[in-house]
């Protein structure tokens, strides 16, 4: 269907060419922060609660993740992420926390790129 021109493929799937619904640029933090705001604090605090002692924790910028951030409790852990603004909400709390490195996206607030070395200890 991609070399027919129906449709495009992309990371993770495929998305139709002519569907109005589809979103052609990424929404900003701000808007997405008010979009499914119960589905996103379920599952935020559901992967919240999986987190134990000694566990490296990758947690990805985006919104969700970000209602994850008021549900950890586990101290005893290491918290790796590419956003600027959950790796500070996550040092004021007293988490070790690791920022990775690479360029600053704006519209998501994310580190992107790699960052180069070993995050956590395996």
């Amino acid at each position: 269907m991609d070399k027919a021109g129906k449709l495009t493929k992309v990371f993770g799937g495929a998305i139709a060419l002519n569907d109005s619904r589809i979103v052609k640029q990424e929404l900003p933090v701000c808007q997405k922060q008010e979009m499914q705001i119960r589905e996103k604090m379920a599952i935020a605090k559901y992967a919240a609660s999986l987190i134990e002692a000694n566990d490296c924790v990758y947690i990805d910028a985006g919104t969700t993740t970000s209602w994850m951030l008021g549900y950890i409790k586990e101290k005893e852990a290491t918290y790796v992420t590419n956003a600027v603004s959950h790796a500070k909400k996550l040092a004021e709390a007293g988490f070790h926390v690791i920022l990775i490195g690479g360029e600053l996206k704006g519209s998501t607030e994310a580190i992107i790129g790699a960052a180069g070395y070993t995050l956590c200890k395996l």
